[in-house]
């Protein structure tokens, strides 16, 4: 979440099959660094965030995800480790992908240690209409941090690209 009006700071460049983004919000005084590497068919990111506000407990979170693309297949896989007000926790997931013509098909599952959270999960489809402009739609199952909060959510529209 930014705050509004907040001077963030933000760094992005690429050396070859190597990406860095480094970025700072200077009103809450929290970094956060990615560093992607692509070798072949397979993309690895690692990444680290700190939030050091007072409300947050200095918060942190280290995240890798590999991926890769197989002919029409893709997919990806993530494991991170945080710190959330003080407690650890782990979390992970998968997502696969399948492409055919203008159609795009993905499924998502994810979950972590949090005792009170169960998995969430998801299925979503893109719909290539030319000149940049996708019909996109998805639905997922998502569980709060709480006990009877499971939510399905649904999203629908058309992404743009220039």
């Amino acid at each position: 979440n930014k705050t509004l009006g907040s001077a963030d700071v933000n760094f992005k460049t690429t050396f070859g099959d190597v990406g860095l983004v480094v970025s700072m919000d200077t009103v809450t005084n929290s970094a956060a660094i990615n560093v992607a590497y692509s070798f072949g068919d397979i993309d690895m990111q690692l990444g680290h965030a700190v939030l050091n506000n007072a409300a947050a407990a200095n918060d942190m979170a280290t995240s890798l995800t590999l991926g890769s693309t197989f002919g029409d297949m893709s997919a990806k896989a993530y494991a991170s480790s945080y710190t959330v007000g003080g407690a650890n926790g782990n979390g992970y997931g998968v997502e696969l992908g399948y492409t055919t013509g203008p159609i795009g098909l993905k499924a998502v599952w994810s979950d972590n240690t949090n005792a009170l959270q169960e998995a969430s999960y998801g299925v979503g489809g893109t719909y290539d209409l030319g000149g940049g402009a996708k019909l996109a739609g998805a639905i997922g199952s998502i569980d709060g941090n709480g006990a009877d909060d499971r939510a399905t959510v649904a999203d629908f529209g058309i992404n743009l690209s220039f």
